[in-house]
């Protein structure tokens, strides 16, 4: 099933145009979201999903993914903190062994790490983890689109890791982690990359 419809998506259905501009103005590596009343949520969904109005104060949220490269810069900073994926059972493949990234993460995005170990590196680059709304709404945007480019799936846009069937290419070009930035059409409407598929991405909240 998930091959005919990665296939009758890819060949009939027409791109979703990119954002024309970005709502974001981008300071350095970052980019500022002004002060809003967001609307999250989904009107099909219940509980801490369901539609909510929230004042956020302006912020301003990483363009890209956190790299492997700027982590290690972390941990060459941090020589006791744990490396990432040490005690993860199924991480073996992936588990550095030392306080530089292994060979097939170099230029990836940062994986295997923690919550904590999310916001130590934070705290060190002086800044956080944003909360789950500022996440959300730099990801949709004032219009609370279902994905960063609109409301409908297009799998050339984000790393999603498609399975294609035997000797097949994957339609989304990358077989597990994809460079940060690799996608400019699926850019959120802030400008903000990355933001379906790829790695996930921690935020400060507690999900309960």
């Amino acid at each position: 099933w998930d091959e005919v419809l990665t296939d009758s998506i890819t060949k009939h259905s027409p791109a979703p145009p990119p954002h024309s501009s970005f709502l974001g103005r981008q300071v350095g590596a970052m980019v500022h979201v002004p002060e809003t009343d967001a609307e999250l949520g989904e009107a099909d969904s219940e509980g801490n999903e369901a539609i909510r109005h929230v004042p956020l104060a302006s912020y301003a949220i990483d363009l890209h993914e956190v790299s492997a490269r700027a982590y290690a810069e972390f941990l060459r900073a941090h020589p006791d903190h744990r490396l990432p994926g040490v005690g993860v059972d199924w991480a073996t493949p992936w588990v550095w062994t030392e306080r530089s990234p292994p060979k097939n993460q170099r230029g990836k995005p940062i994986s295997l790490v923690s919550r904590s170990d999310a916001a130590a590196y934070c705290a060190w680059r002086g800044k956080r983890l944003p909360t789950e709304d500022e996440w959300e709404h730099a990801a949709r945007g004032p219009e609370g689109l279902r994905y960063p480019w609109g409301d409908s799936w297009f799998p050339t846009y984000a790393n999603w890791y498609d399975r294609p069937r035997e000797g097949g290419d994957r339609v989304d070009g990358a077989s597990l982690w994809a460079t940060p930035g690799s996608y400019s059409d699926g850019r959120s409407p802030y400008g903000v990359f990355d933001m379906t598929g790829n790695v996930a991405e921690w935020v400060a909240d507690d999900y309960r």
